[in-house]
């Protein structure tokens, strides 16, 4: 089988790539970013494979599925399902805000910590992509935006590809998380913390996850490969090329059987 046509679901980072804003005061400083001219449309347009981009800024992964179910006349004839997944706790805070969706907050028999709750919400979206693929039969390729990915809850049927967007890119960079905004972890953290009735002190792992968070804004703010919250063009175009390697062991073995080939099988 030859990849001719793509479906892209996702949040802003699979939307388009962005460019940093500098102060006028000083141009070394950026304080901002701002949309860039490069998008995978484009992208994939120069390889001749057409592209139907469904992603949303803001997006949950929930959001996706949703996504998914709701355009699946409209990608039957995509060839490939490329899913950039987002941070998981925003499937458990309303959008746009660090407040806790009650109504939709999950019932997990054990919580171990909040790290634990991020996987048990990724191998729910990994499952939902599962049932998905089996019903929609089209092959599934799983990239990581803002979120590493779980790579022991993946399904079998399902492809990926890690290690994240920021490690693809920087590979020496080791502060990789599940988690895209700390007040969102923090606020998730307390929830958790009063709804297991936790007798344990979670500061420690806490302040390594926010630790996390922050070195890896520090990067992205001061790397010309990334915007402020967003990967600018240099990213753009490595995650593409990985996406590219992808394809094209899917045209040359007609499956996707390629795990192995990543550069950090250790990495999310």
């Amino acid at each position: 089988m030859t990849v001719k046509s793509v479906a892209i679901f996702g949040d802003s980072w699979s939307v388009t790539s962005y460019k940093k804003i500098y102060d006028p005061k000083n141009s070394e400083v950026p304080f901002e970013e701002e949309h860039s001219d490069l998008n995978f449309q484009k992208l994939f347009s120069e390889r001749n494979i057409n592209v139907k981009n469904f992603s949303k800024g803001g997006n949950s992964n929930k959001g996706i599925i949703n996504d998914i179910q709701k355009h699946k006349k409209d990608i039957s004839d995509c060839d490939l399902i490329i899913v950039s997944q987002t941070g998981p706790l925003r499937d458990v805070v309303v959008k746009n805000t660090h407040v806790i969706d009650k109504k939709n907050f999950p019932d997990y028999n054990k919580v171990e910590n909040l790290e634990n709750f991020a996987e048990q919400l990724l191998c729910d979206f990994y499952n939902e992509l599962s049932l998905i693929q089996k019903e929609i039969k089209k092959k599934i390729l799983l990239i990581a935006g803002p979120s590493k990915i779980y790579v022991h809850g993946v399904p079998k049927n399902l492809d990926y590809i890690v290690p994240c967007w920021t490690k693809l890119t920087i590979q020496n960079f080791n502060h990789d998380s599940y988690f895209d905004a700390w007040e969102s972890a923090l606020v998730v953290n307390e929830f958790l913390k009063e709804k297991y009735k936790w007798d344990f002190d979670t500061k420690a792992d806490f302040l390594r996850i926010e630790t996390d968070i922050s070195s890896r804004q520090r990067l992205w703010q001061t790397n010309d490969n990334f915007a402020w919250v967003h990967s600018s063009d240099g990213a753009y175009q490595t995650m593409f090329d990985a996406i590219m390697k992808k394809i094209g062991e899917i045209n040359d073995n007609g499956q996707t059987s390629s795990r192995q080939t990543v550069l950090d099988p250790q990495a999310g």
